[in-house]
């Protein structure tokens, strides 16, 4: 447990916002721990810095780091893997070719924006055929979110909810 130490005010306020310093960079300063400074913060309500605004400018670890002193300098990647970084830029490497593909294992709100990406939305609803504004339904009576197309339909909300309310009903 850290010790409970007295923290000048107007000296952690000059610390941290005057001359930029960290958090973490000031526990050691005061040989405490992170939270302790953030909680003296809190107290007084003082905003803390953002990641970005922490890290404008020269404190950016790659602040400067062109050419030479950028990481990057004088690595060669092998042809294969330019060759896939290429293809995933070109969109090749999507759907059953991604190494993150999980098939029918997928959760419900990431399987519904794959369906909306790949069935065509039609101009009226499947159902009632009138123009208004659609969303996807699932239409499979096993109860099993899959992959197939086939078991979703464009409903309008009306008929989107007059299906999952007799839906409901058949239980």
């Amino acid at each position: 447990m850290p010790k409970i130490i007295d923290i000048d005010e107007d000296l952690l306020h000059c610390l941290y916002y005057d001359l930029g310093i960290s958090v973490n960079q000031i526990a050691n300063i005061y040989n405490t721990t992170h939270p302790t400074i953030v909680n003296k913060m809190n107290k007084k309500g003082w905003k803390r810095r953002t990641i970005s605004d922490a890290l404008k400018g020269d404190k950016n670890p790659m602040f400067g780091k062109k050419g030479k002193l950028s990481p990057n300098f004088g690595k060669h990647f092998s042809e294969e893997i330019r060759k896939k970084f290429s293809d995933i830029k070109k969109g090749t490497q999507t759907n059953e070719n991604n190494c993150n593909w999980k098939g029918n294992k997928v959760g419900y709100a990431a399987l519904h924006i794959w369906i909306r990406k790949n069935k065509p939305k039609p101009e009226v609803c499947e159902e009632c055929k009138q123009k208004k504004r659609l969303t996807i339904s699932f239409n499979n009576n096993l109860k099993k979110y899959t992959r197939n197309i086939n078991d979703y339909r464009w409903l309008c909300y009306k008929c989107h909810n007059i299906y999952d309310l007799n839906k409901r009903r058949k239980i």
